[in-house]
C-alpha cells in the first residue's frame, strides 16, 4: 500500500513538472557553479517592460502569445488589479531566500556547461532562458540559449519566432 502512495505521489509530481506554458526571457549576471545537486547556473531576469516593479511585487503577470513575452507588469498582493493576468508567476518558493521574481537557478546537464560558459565568454550573444510556467505560478527552467544581440529590442524581448 506504501509504494502505491509513493507512485501515485512521483506521478502527481510529475505530471505538475510538465503542464504548463512555455515562454522565453532574456537573462543577465550569470554565474556557473557546482554542487551537491550537480551543475548550476544561476541568472537575473530581464523581464520586458519592467524597470523597478520588483521591490513591492508579489507576482508577475506575462502578457503576450508564448514563447514570446509582450510585457511584464508587477501584482501588488494588497490591492486587486482590475486587470485580467493571463499568465501569473508566484513569489511563493525561492532558492535559498533568492526572489523568485528577479532570479532563479537552472540545473543542466555536464554536457551543456561547456558550451554556456564560452557563450558567456564570448559575450556577443545574449543569453535566454526557455521555461514552462505552470498553473500554480511557479518557473521551471529548461534551457538556456544564446542568440545574436541584434535580434533583442532594448526591453529583452526576444524578436519574433521567425527571427531566429
Amino acid at each position: 500500500m506504501a509504494l502505491l502512495g509513493l507512485l501515485a505521489a512521483w506521478g502527481i509530481l510529475a505530471r505538475q513538472e510538465t503542464t504548463g506554458t512555455e515562454w522565453q526571457v532574456a537573462v543577465t549576471a550569470i554565474q556557473i557553479g557546482s554542487g551537491p545537486l550537480g551543475n548550476t547556473v544561476s541568472f537575473r531576469y530581464l523581464w520586458p517592460s519592467l524597470d523597478d516593479g520588483l521591490s513591492y511585487a508579489s507576482a508577475l503577470c506575462i502578457e503576450g502569445d508564448a514563447p514570446n513575452i509582450g510585457s511584464v507588469r508587477a501584482l501588488d498582493g494588497s490591492s486587486p488589479s482590475t486587470a485580467p493576468c493571463p499568465y501569473k508567476i508566484s513569489t511563493e518558493e525561492g532558492w535559498q531566500g533568492e526572489n523568485p521574481l528577479a532570479q532563479g537557478r537552472l540545473f543542466p546537464p555536464a554536457a551543456d556547461i561547456v558550451p554556456i560558459r564560452q557563450a558567456l565568454n564570448e559575450g556577443r550573444r545574449q543569453p535566454v532562458l526557455r521555461f514552462r510556467l505552470r498553473p500554480d505560478g511557479h518557473i521551471v527552467p529548461l534551457g538556456l540559449t544564446f542568440r545574436p544581440r541584434a535580434a533583442y529590442k532594448g526591453s529583452g524581448v526576444p524578436a519574433p519566432s521567425s527571427a531566429k
